[in-house]
C-alpha cells in the first residue's frame, strides 16, 4: 500500500507534464496551421498546380478512409489551392477540439494532484469533455468525408462513394467521461456534506 502512495505523486506529476505539453503543442500547431491556411488564400492558384501523373504513388488518408491514388487512373493537371484550404480547415477543427480537451484534462489532473478531485467544477469539466468528444465523434468524420469528396470532385473522379460513419471510439470515450462526471458529481456532493459536518 505504501508503494502505491509513494508512486502516486510521481505519476500525477508526469501526467500533468504530459497533458501540459500536449495542450501547448496543440495550441502551437493550431496557430501554425491557421496561419498557413490563411496564407494559402493569398497565393496565386498557379503555385498549386500539379500533374495527377506525379501523384500516382500517393495514398490519401482522411479519418479511417485510405485511397491509393494510382488505383483511380487519373490524368491531367489540377489546382489544389482550395483542397489545401479545406484540408487546413479540417486540421484546425481537429486541433481546436484537442486544445479544448487537453485544457480541461490538465485542470482535472492538477485538481487530483492538489488532492481536490471531488469538486463540482471537476464534474462539470468531465461532462463538458464527454459532450465535446461525442460531438467530435460525429463532426470529424463528416468534415473528413467532405474534404475527401471535394478531393475526388477536384480530380474529376465520379465513382467515389463515401459513407459518413460515426467514430465509435470517440463516442465510447465521450459516454465514459459523462459517466465519470456523474461519479465526480456524487463525490463532490459527499465531500461538501463531509466538510459541513466537520
Amino acid at each position: 500500500m505504501e508503494k502505491n502512495s509513494y508512486h502516486a505523486p510521481k505519476i500525477l506529476n508526469i501526467s500533468y507534464i504530459i497533458t501540459r505539453f500536449l495542450e501547448i503543442a496543440s495550441y502551437v500547431l493550431l496557430i501554425i496551421i491557421s496561419l498557413v491556411t490563411v496564407g494559402v488564400l493569398f497565393f496565386p492558384k498557379d503555385m498549386f498546380a500539379i500533374s495527377l501523373h506525379q501523384i500516382r504513388d500517393m495514398e490519401l488518408t482522411v479519418q479511417q478512409i485510405t485511397v491509393t491514388v494510382s488505383s483511380l487512373g487519373l490524368v491531367g493537371d489540377i489546382t489544389v489551392k482550395w483542397l489545401a484550404v479545406f484540408g487546413g480547415l479540417y486540421l484546425i477543427i481537429a486541433l481546436a477540439f484537442a486544445s479544448i480537451f487537453f485544457y480541461h484534462l490538465r485542470h482535472l489532473v492538477l485538481a487530483v494532484k492538489q488532492e481536490q478531485p471531488f469538486l463540482s467544477e471537476n464534474a462539470k469539466r468531465l461532462y463538458f469533455m464527454g459532450k465535446l468528444t461525442i460531438g467530435a465523434s460525429v463532426l470529424m468524420p463528416i468534415a473528413g468525408g467532405l474534404v475527401l469528396l471535394y478531393a475526388f470532385d477536384l480530380v474529376g473522379y465520379d465513382n467515389a462513394e463515401i459513407n459518413f460513419m460515426i467514430n465509435f471510439t470517440y463516442l465510447f470515450v465521450g459516454f465514459l467521461l459523462i459517466v465519470l462526471g456523474s461519479v465526480f458529481e456524487k463525490g463532490a456532493y459527499l465531500q461538501s456534506e463531509f466538510d459541513q459536518t466537520v
